[in-house]
């Protein structure tokens, strides 16, 4: 057997002030070697599964720095013999490096005796210095709690104490293979995103056929619906569509449903079973906003949720599609600011067993959520920007928290979660089963228009998608139902109530709509927008100087505009003014970003024009030109607001793959 030596190297605590030793385990004495490029080479080689790569060969392994905190990728030929990098990883983690050899390169016959080295990564930057003496002593650096790096080794030996390869050591490359999967599978759930359903209302008599609608929605690439009943046609219309659909029990039906569990087989026999799995029912609402009713129905939600659960186990369907209650934010007797949200103690009689049989059977907790009246009710405390997600509003700062809030509807999703944990159910999941704005109102709503209406559906998407969460749980995806597919002429009430869909009867849309939430994107062809015909985005001449300084930072910044041009001496700098510089960065990014409504807002410091704005050899981007045509930026994101979760997925996706490749070839 060859000869084996252990080697320590110091690792440095860039954040605080301690020494670490680590072992590396390599193969007897010779000269360094370059990085092998045979999987047959007798070089021991350490991975270090699903954070960055650690390589490791020849005799005495030296340090490889990189100026970047990137992957540090093998060299084939003439590498020094050990590359790491600085990272930091997001938690503590148990990583595994294992010293895989084969017939030595020298031609010695035995090879080396293989053997697992462990250690615990903990989230600090981390530099693998040069290899340094023994601490004296026997004594090793104590495992780590979670800020430091524990090194599981033990005292220096021998090299004929070091046992073959042997069962631990098989176990230890069996788990090699395993852990990339396993991650791979992790990153797969967890790479799943917020959800964006549409409401299926349907109290109007000019509305198309359940046929032709679910034709529409597969269309839009919509994959979650929900229904406010068990309509067979409805149900029906959405067999084999692959369309997710919550179906609701009205409350006219509590009744009924919370006093015979005859009435509710019944119906889960006629209304479900028939239907089930072709559509894929996975939400049944018990009851919608029962303390709005006139009728107090709230003490029968529970019994019936129960009779619904019992119902559905008697089927095997009780894990496979989940019961819940949706309530109104009036559920609240106090929403702002938001860490002060606390329910209405006169609910506390069916709150509290709703809630605790949300947890019993994992479910959320619905609630519809509607920024829009929270600014039509209180427009001189409610700024219009603040509601529309719009990136020139106020910040909103809880002076109980210190929270900062730059939209309503993260403030009154967060008053919920403070609602919840003050009863000690914070781990409940919110799912927010209603939001969205009107396209037309009476007079007095001046808010209700098809422009707002598409901001605040559009910025709504962006913040879903973006797995942006709240101050209070950031990060954290929301699924949120957009109210509504199409208006609904027979709802009682002011002219808002009527009016809040995104199509009309016909089927064409009220305004645009970008479902992914990364583009613009027409609804009804589900292609690119290039541009309105003959429209331009200019600087509005009631805009002061400060907004108009602002958008122009952003656009030409965040916005991802080439401003080059407005430089000086470059062909659009004349007339050197705040209002010329900032017309041309905001038709620049009006126009790649599809020339759509909202991409001219800038917090009302942009106005669309008919009339080419171009002058002498200074031309604005119109309709079909190369940048117009272009994958839209996304609205600007706020502080605190997470990177496009898709890029993070694909990316740790995509590393893990290789991962499990390499452990494989290995």
């Amino acid at each position: 057997m060859s000869s084996r030596k252990v080697i320590f190297y110091r690792v440095q605590d860039s954040i605080m002030p301690t020494d670490m030793w680590v072992r590396m385990c390599q193969c007897g004495p010779g000269p360094r070697e370059s990085l092998p490029t045979s999987r047959h080479s007798s070089l021991p080689r350490f991975l270090l599964l699903g954070l960055p790569f650690l390589f490791c060969s020849g005799r005495e392994p030296a340090l490889f720095k990189r100026p970047q905190p990137h992957f540090i990728t093998p060299r084939l030929a003439s590498a020094p013999a050990t590359a790491v990098t600085q990272f930091t990883p997001p938690h503590c983690a148990l990583a595994l490096l294992h010293s895989l050899t084969g017939k030595h390169s020298s031609g010695s016959a035995s090879g080396c005796a293989r053997q697992p080295c462990l250690y615990r990564l903990c989230p600090h930057p981390l530099l693998l210095d040069s290899s340094s003496s023994l601490p004296n002593g026997r004594q090793r650096p104590q495992p780590c709690s979670h800020r430091r790096i524990a090194v599981l080794s033990a005292p220096r030996r021998e090299a004929a104490a070091v046992p073959e390869l042997g069962a631990r050591s098989a176990m230890a490359g069996r788990l090699v293979l395993a852990l990339p999967v396993l991650l791979f599978l992790l990153l797969v759930g967890h790479c799943r995103g917020g959800k964006i359903g549409i409401c299926y209302g349907r109290n109007a008599d000019d509305l198309p056929g359940p046929d032709k609608v679910a034709q529409l929605i597969q269309q839009q690439s919509i994959k979650y619906v929900r229904i406010y009943d068990t309509n067979i046609d409805v149900i029906k219309a959405f067999a084999n569509t692959g369309v997710e659909l919550m179906v609701g029990v009205p409350n006219s039906d509590l009744l009924a449903f919370a006093q015979y569990q005859s009435n509710v087989d019944t119906w889960l026999k006629n209304s479900i079973l028939p239907y089930y799995p072709a559509t894929m029912i996975t939400y049944i609402t018990v009851g919608a906003e029962v303390t709005e009713s006139p009728v107090n129905v709230s003490g029968l939600v529970v019994p019936a949720m129960r009779n619904v659960h019992t119902a559905l186990k008697k089927a095997g369907l009780h894990k496979k599609i989940t019961i819940s209650s949706t309530h109104s934010l009036g559920i609240l007797s106090r929403s702002f600011p938001p860490s002060a949200g606390a329910f209405n103690s006169s609910y506390a009689h069916f709150l509290k067993p709703l809630l605790e049989f949300l947890v019993e059977n994992q479910a959320p907790f619905m609630v519809d959520l509607y920024p829009y009246y929270a600014y039509q009710n209180s427009p001189s405390n409610v700024s219009l920007n603040y509601a529309l997600f719009s990136p020139q509003s106020q910040d909103v700062i809880d002076p109980n928290t210190g929270l900062v809030y730059s939209n309503m509807f993260d403030a009154q999703v967060d008053s919920i979660f403070f609602a919840l944990m003050a009863l000690n159910f914070k781990t409940l999941k919110i799912m927010v089963t209603e939001s969205g704005w009107p396209n037309k109102g009476a007079a007095k709503e001046t808010g209700a228009t098809p422009d707002n209406a598409q901001t605040y559906n559009t910025n709504l998407i962006r913040h879903v998608v973006n797995d942006s969460g709240t101050p209070a749980k950031p990060g954290e995806e929301i699924d949120v139902y957009i109210f509504s597919l199409f208006n609904e002429n027979r709802k009682p009430g002011i002219e808002s109530e009527r009016n809040w869909g995104l199509f009309f009867p016909d089927q064409s849309s009220i305004y645009s709509l970008d479902w992914t939430g990364r583009g613009n994107v027409d609804v009804m062809t589900g292609a690119n927008i290039t541009s309105a015909n003959g429209t331009w985005c200019i600087a509005s001449a009631n805009a002061s100087e400060t907004d108009l300084q602002n958008a122009l930072n952003w656009a030409c910044g965040p916005g991802n505009v080439d401003c080059s041009a407005i430089q000086p001496s470059q062909p659009c700098y004349q007339p050197d003014t705040l209002a010329s510089h900032a017309s041309y960065a905001f038709n620049s990014y009006y126009q790649q970003n599809g020339a759509n409504v909202v991409a001219c807002d800038f917090g009302g410091a942009g106005i669309r024009t008919t009339k080419d704005p171009s002058y002498d050899t200074c031309v604005y981007l119109a309709a079909g030109s190369k940048m117009s045509t272009m994958n839209s930026t996304s609205l600007p994101a706020r502080s605190g607001s997470s990177p496009n979760p898709s890029a993070k997925c694909v990316t740790s996706l995509l590393f893990m793959l290789a991962v499990a490749v390499a452990a494989v070839m290995l």
